[in-house]
């Protein structure tokens, strides 16, 4: 071994020791002033992979980078949303080199205005507990769309539960309902709220328009039995039958009912589950404009 290292040394080649590689979270390497941050949103969007991280390692040593869960980064022009990171992407930089990583983000402040395309951005803190907490099992179960973002809202925002609904999604939506009902004390609501999205760059990314209410009904028969769905407002006058006269069987029943609440407005609605004789239950709902 001493005979080939003496032969590299006479030829002039480089010899290469064990490289060092330290491990850092992007959080601690920011403040410790151990890498430079140039973060810009290159696609124009608060919602998925489209903010790029360029660091540059300012150490002799190698630094392996993982970003935090929950780091905010707010932009260098007033009006604009911050950056909520998801975290747990890496990157491994050389010494005193430069390295970039795309990265999953959601808008932290709903009624500020979605990111113009080429946006920047600097580092400004972790988010709380209960942000990190949900974001942990938003990044598990791959929630990078606008459920995650609704989700998100409620923490940095305290946006109500019933927001936080994919129709087509609706177990998800449920289980993700109870992980943010655990973390941030609110009661699980007894109905859902389907609301309009807005991503256009420049404008307020959150709309509280109601397009439609999604009502869960469970309840248990002793004897088959015609069962309706229907819509009242405020004034007691019957609006819409969602179901008309379908049998039930004996038994336990669980479904999800959907009022298309957009072309009547805002207001409240109480929707009844009846049979021939009484009123079941009855839910009140609200569409907000």
């Amino acid at each position: 071994m001493k005979k080939i290292l003496f032969f590299l040394i006479v030829l002039g080649l480089p010899v290469m020791a064990s490289a060092k590689i330290t491990n850092m979270n992007f959080s601690d390497a920011i403040r410790n002033k151990v890498i430079k941050l140039n973060a810009v949103n290159f696609a124009g969007n608060h919602i998925g992979k489209s903010m790029r991280l360029n660091m540059t390692n300012l150490k002799a040593d190698s630094l392996n980078i993982t970003v935090d869960l929950g780091v905010i980064l707010k932009p260098d022009s007033p009006g604009f949303q911050p950056m909520v990171l998801i975290g747990e992407e890496q990157l491994v930089l050389a010494p005193k080199k430069k390295g970039d990583v795309e990265v999953y983000v959601f808008c932290g402040n709903a009624p500020l205005h979605s990111p113009m395309k080429n946006l920047h951005y600097t580092f400004d803190r972790v988010g709380s507990d209960d942000l990190v907490k949900v974001l942990r099992y938003i990044h598990d179960n791959k929630i990078y769309d606008y459920l995650g973002q609704k989700a998100v809202w409620s923490i940095t925002n305290h946006h109500q539960l019933v927001e936080v609904y994919d129709i087509e999604r609706d177990s998800l939506s449920k289980r993700l309902i109870e992980v943010l009902s655990m973390v941030t004390g609110q009661e699980k609501p007894s109905y859902y709220r389907v609301n309009a999205e807005n991503n256009t760059p420049g404008q307020s990314a959150y709309t509280s328009k109601t397009l439609k209410l999604v009502i869960p009904f469970e309840f248990l028969l002793k004897a088959s039995s015609i069962i309706s769905v229907e819509v009242y407002d405020g004034k007691g006058f019957m609006m819409e039958q969602l179901i008309e006269r379908k049998r039930f069987e004996r038994g336990h029943h669980k479904f999800n009912v959907t009022f298309d609440s957009e072309p009547y407005g805002p207001g409240k609605y109480y929707v009844r589950l009846v049979d021939p004789e009484k009123v079941l239950q009855e839910k009140k709902v609200v569409a907000e404009n």
